[in-house]
C-alpha cells in the first residue's frame, strides 16, 4: 500500500479500489438521489393543482429563503470537518460544529425570525409562522451536514450518504402525497410538511450518526474549521446566487404568480441535478484520497452527456408536458424553462469538476471560479428583472452558469499543469 500527503498535511492511504474510474461507482449515489427526486416530482403537480400559482409562489417565498439561510450558514464548516477527518477526532469536530452553530447561527436565526413579516409582506400570515419555525432547521443544519460530510470522506460517496443528504426531501414528498390523497393539501399543511421534514430529517441524521452535542468543542478547532472551510463557504454563497438568488429577487420585485411560474420552470430544468449531485458525492471523496484517478474525468463526461440529453428531451416535451402536469395556467413557465436549460447543462458539468477541486483541497480555486460568475449574476439581476421580468432572470442565470464552467475548467487545467511539473509527494508505507 502507498500513501500520499493529503490536502492538509495528513497521510492518506491510496487503494486500488478507490482508483477504479468505473461508471458503476456512480450508480448507487446517483440512483438514490434520482429515485428521491422522481418521487418529489409528484409534489409539484399536486401543489400546483391544489394551491394554484399564488399558493405555489407563497410556498416558494418561504422555502427558498429558509434553504438559502440553511446553506449559507453552513459557513463551510462541514467541508472543513471533511478535510480534517484524518487530523482530529470525530467528536472534537462535531462538538466544535455545534459551538459555531450556537455562537453564529442562533443569533442570525433570531434576526430571521424578527424579519419574517417584512420579508413575507403580501403573503398569507401562515407563511410568517412557518418561516419562523424553519429557523430551527437553519440551526440544526450545520451540525447535521457536518456529520454527513465527515462520513462521506471516511467511507466514500455511497447511497447512504445520498439518502442522508436528501432525507428531508423524501419525507416532504411522502407527506405531500398522503395529504393530497386525503384531500388535506393546503398552504398551511404544505408548509408544515416542508418545514417539519427539514427539522425531523436533521434530528434523524444527528441521532443515527451519533452527532448530538456532547460538549461545545474548542475555540481552536472552531477557528481551524472556519479557516479551512472559508473557501467552501464562498462556493456555497456563490452557488446560492447562481441557483436561487433569482427567485429571491423575483419574490421581492415580481408577483406571486410570476414567481410560481419561475419556480416550476426551475424545477423542470433541474431534472438532471440528482444524478449530478450523486456523482459529485463520489468525485469529492475520491479526489481527497486518490486525486490522480480517472473518476473525475469519467464523471465530467458522463454528466455532460446525460445533462445534454435530458435537457433536449425536456425542451421538446415541455410545451405540452408542463401544462398537462401542472395545469394550463402554467403555460408561461415553458419559455422560462427553455432559457434555463442550457445553463443547467453547463452548471451540472461545472459542479462535478468543482467537486474534484474541493476534494484536492483547492477550495480557493473553486471559490474564485464560481464567485466571479455569481458576482456577474448578482450585479445584473435587478436590472434584468426590471427590463425583461422573469425571462431576464432566466437568461442571465444561464449565462452566469456558463461563466462558472469556463472558470472552473480553466482553474482545473492550470492546476493540472502545475501538478505535472511538480508531482504530488508520495511515500512508501
Amino acid at each position: 500500500m502507498r500513501t500520499r500527503i493529503g490536502p492538509h498535511g495528513s497521510p492518506i492511504a491510496l487503494t486500488a479500489a478507490a482508483a477504479e474510474p468505473s461508471i458503476r461507482r456512480f450508480l448507487g449515489p446517483g440512483s438514490t438521489e434520482s429515485a428521491i427526486f422522481a418521487l418529489s416530482i409528484l409534489t409539484g403537480p399536486l401543489g400546483s393543482r391544489s394551491l394554484g400559482d399564488d399558493g405555489r409562489g407563497s410556498i416558494a417565498a418561504v422555502v427558498v429563503p429558509v434553504q438559502l439561510l440553511t446553506w449559507v450558514l453552513m459557513l463551510g464548516i462541514p467541508y472543513g470537518a471533511a478535510m480534517l477527518v484524518h487530523d482530529l477526532p470525530r467528536r472534537t469536530l462535531i462538538d466544535s460544529a455545534w459551538r459555531i452553530a450556537l455562537v453564529v447561527n442562533v443569533p442570525l436565526a433570531i434576526v430571521g425570525w424578527l424579519a419574517a413579516p417584512l420579508l413575507l409582506d403580501g403573503h398569507p400570515s401562515t407563511t410568517v409562522t412557518w418561516f419562523r419555525i424553519g429557523m430551527l432547521g437553519v440551526i440544526l443544519g450545520l451540525p447535521a451536514t457536518t456529520a454527513i460530510h465527515h462520513r462521506m470522506i471516511s467511507t466514500g460517496g455511497t447511497w447512504r450518504t445520498s439518502l442522508a443528504v436528501n432525507l428531508h426531501l423524501l419525507g416532504y414528498s411522502i407527506v405531500v402525497v398522503v395529504l393530497a390523497i386525503v384531500d388535506r393539501l393546503t398552504l398551511t399543511t404544505a408548509l408544515a410538511a416542508w418545514i417539519g421534514s427539514l427539522i425531523v430529517a436533521s434530528l434523524i441524521v444527528l441521532t443515527v450518526h451519533r452527532a448530538l452535542p456532547h460538549g461545545i468543542g474548542t475555540a481552536g478547532t472552531a477557528r481551524r474549521l472556519a479557516s479551512i472551510g472559508r473557501p467552501h463557504a464562498l462556493v456555497t454563497l456563490a452557488t446560492v446566487s447562481l441557483g436561487r438568488l433569482d427567485q429571491v429577487f423575483l419574490a421581492v420585485m415580481g408577483t406571486s404568480a410570476s414567481l410560481g411560474h419561475y419556480a416550476i420552470a426551475v424545477t423542470a430544468a433541474q431534472v438532471s441535478v440528482p444524478v449530478t449531485n450523486g456523482i459529485a458525492s463520489v468525485v469529492l471523496p475520491d479526489s481527497f484520497s486518490s486525486p490522480d484517478t480517472g473518476v473525475e474525468r469519467s464523471g465530467i463526461r458522463f454528466v455532460l452527456g446525460l445533462s445534454a440529453g435530458v435537457a433536449a428531451l425536456t425542451a421538446l416535451t415541455a410545451p405540452w408536458l408542463l401544462p398537462w402536469v401542472f395545469g394550463a395556467e402554467f403555460d408561461d413557465a415553458v419559455p422560462l424553462l427553455w432559457l434555463l436549460l442550457p445553463g443547467q447543462v453547463l452548471f451540472n458539468t461545472a459542479w462535478v469538476a468543482n467537486a474534484g477541486q474541493l476534494g484536492r483541497g483547492h477550495g480557493s480555486d473553486a471559490a474564485r471560479a464560481i464567485g466571479l460568475a455569481a458576482l456577474f449574476s448578482t450585479i445584473l439581476l435587478a436590472p434584468a428583472i426590471h427590463l425583461f421580468g422573469a425571462a431576464g432572470a432566466a437568461a442571465l442565470t444561464s449565462v452566469s452558469q456558463g461563466l462558472f464552467l469556463v472558470g472552473v475548467l480553466r482553474a482545473r487545467s492550470t492546476r493540472r499543469a502545475r501538478e505535472v511539473a511538480a508531482p504530488t509527494q508520495e511515500v512508501s508505507a
